[in-house]
């Protein structure tokens, strides 16, 4: 399942963008060979933590897109954990295939990547779509008995842009052809930055983001939208829902939505929250759209510690 591994064209430093540079210099470009795929996969703070806090982007996203919340938690001594799923950032980009970039397949390989660094206690956290893999992990834990009772397999969870209901992307992401999609890309972006970003948002966030997601390949785009609009993907929401009623101790969650997000609303997270059993915290980020981790890191950080440091002293972490 394990072991680094080498790619010749991640290698390229000179040739990347300023901001994957300036990201490959903070947090190296450790790879591992995880269910056939090359991951990069960024890893911070002691191996021997007392809590592991693994970080799964969502759709055109990227490990680093949580670089806040990586230094902010590694600097109070906790394992972090973020990879590059695959067709994101530096890991491999298959382009044989949609079936790479289906729910399913991502989420066997979020599961892989919790078996192969998440050792005691963990929290998930998870952003838009990678709300799905995080619930999709915890649904299989629990279904493989590792989360019942006082030993949990994940202490909590975090939501970021989640909402209850898969929402529809484009119909054009489906119906033109991959090489279509690539020429077209520049005309969307104006749309696409007005629901990532609040209008407040500084503008040298917008253009690193833009920078990064322009390389992209529109087959791994694709390849995400057939799977998200498949019934896979909503199945993969309410089962992980009843997964979590049914635990025997449930994890404690944390759902932040951004105060302006048309992706996710805040209506969705309350469903969301409701159909959970209502015990979830649910924080709205002032000022943020999609992207709030982004957008202002300060406040999130502050409520991810907020979430996460009773967890540091409870008997679940102990428990796990």
């Amino acid at each position: 399942m394990g072991g680094t591994s080498s790619s010749p064209a991640a290698d390229a430093a000179g040739s990347l963008p300023p901001t994957l540079a300036a990201e490959r210099a903070r947090y190296g470009n450790k790879r591992f060979t995880i269910l056939n795929y090359g991951l990069r996969v960024i890893l911070e703070g002691p191996e021997e933590a007392k809590m592991t806090v693994l970080f799964l982007h969502g759709m055109g996203g990227r490990a680093a897109q949580f670089k806040h919340q990586v230094d902010f938690l590694a600097e109070r001594g906790l394992r972090v954990v973020a990879p590059d799923l695959p067709g994101a950032g530096e890991s491999d980009k298959p382009t044989d295939s949609f079936d790479h970039y289906s729910a399913e397949r991502l989420a066997g390989v979020c599961l892989a990547v919790y078996q192969l660094f998440c050792k005691g206690a963990t929290v998930i956290v998870g952003h838009s779509y990678g709300c799905q893999h995080a619930l999709r992990v915890m649904q299989t834990l629990h279904q493989e008995g590792k989360g019942k009772g006082s030993r949990m397999a994940v202490n909590g969870l975090v939501l970021i842009g989640a909402s209850r209901h898969a929402s529809q992307p484009p119909a054009i992401m489906l119906n033109l052809p991959v090489a279509v999609l690539e020429l077209v890309r520049p005309m969307f972006r104006d749309a696409s930055n007005r629901s990532l970003f609040h209008p407040d948002t500084e503008r040298v966030v917008i253009a690193s983001e833009n920078e990064v997601t322009s390389l992209n390949p529109m087959f791994v785009i694709k390849g995400m939208v057939k799977g998200w609009v498949g019934p896979s993907m909503q199945q993969g929401i309410d089962q992980g829902i009843e997964s979590y009623r049914g635990l025997e101790v449930q994890p404690s969650v944390l759902l932040l939505t951004g105060e302006t997000d048309p992706i996710t609303p805040v209506s969705g997270a309350e469903q969301l929250n409701k159909d959970l059993g209502g015990s979830a915290t649910h924080k709205v980020v002032e000022g943020t759209s999609h992207n709030c981790m982004l957008e202002r890191p300060a406040e999130v950080n502050r409520l991810l510690w907020e979430f996460i440091e009773p967890l540091l002293l409870t008997d679940k972490a102990r428990g796990s």
